[in-house]
């Protein structure tokens, strides 16, 4: 989908004092529209000196470039919206499998059933590989205390899609979406919306991993972030 942006705001999130965050500013140029990267900072420079990318410089960068007459994009590596339970505000809870909501709904029934069936498929191999014969549902021959409970309160939708379906999400950062950093993008999203930055529409939220993982195989991915310079490494898979 083309949505003719012709400025790029990319955050890799860290926690509130900004300490670990940094921006990448891009632009597109001439008739191919060609992204030319203007900006990459750990920090912000602010008159002879440079500070954290905490989120008033954030915000103030984001605002100086929307109001420039530019289209911008915004896209960030963190949580942007939290799991179920958390965005609750029910006074009593039903429990999950009575909860009416659409993400608790799904996790209970095809989000369970997806984390099921990749351990029905590890257990295949398994017993495949011991001699024994699948005569009854692999559930039944071995403890599944493998399998990834499904908390409203703890899990997104998204990851598990990602993970269980498609196979791009690391499994260690599925239930990360009530973390410091998780809690800081959803606020900076609120923050962004009175800015005109919308969720799904100019805000994004992005993994670099996963897109690693979908554009350019599993063994790029596996290995993206390990390297002693994280920036060599990025500009050997581009």
């Amino acid at each position: 989908m083309k949505r003719g942006y012709s400025t790029f705001v990319g955050i890799d999130l860290g926690g509130a004092r900004g300490k670990t965050t940094a921006v990448a500013v891009l632009h597109t140029c001439g008739e191919s529209q060609q992204p030319v990267v203007e900006q990459v900072a750990a920090r912000c420079v602010q008159s002879e000196s440079t500070v954290p990318w905490t989120d008033p410089y954030l915000l103030a960068l984001i605002g100086d470039l929307a109001q420039s007459g530019k289209k911008v994009c915004v896209a960030i590596d963190a949580p942007l919206t939290a799991p179920a339970c958390v965005r609750c505000t029910r006074a009593m809870c039903p429990g999950q499998s009575l909860c009416e909501d659409s993400a608790s709904l799904w996790l209970e029934s095809t989000g369970r059933a997806l984390v099921h069936a990749e351990i029905n498929s590890e257990l295949s191999v398994s017993l495949e590989s011991e001699g024994l014969a699948r005569s009854k549902p692999l559930l039944e021959f071995h403890e599944t205390s493998r399998a990834l409970p499904l908390f409203s309160y703890v899990h997104r939708c998204t990851e598990i899609e990602l993970h269980y379906r498609r196979g791009l999400y690391p499994k260690q950062s599925i239930g990360q979406g009530t973390n410091s950093v998780a809690n800081r993008g959803q606020h900076l999203r609120k923050r962004l919306a009175t800015l005109g930055f919308e969720l799904n529409r100019n805000l994004i939220e992005v993994s670099p991993r996963a897109t690693v993982h979908a554009l350019l195989g599993e063994s790029l991915a596996r290995g993206y972030k390990h390297d002693a310079d994280p920036w060599s490494t990025r500009a050997a898979i581009l």
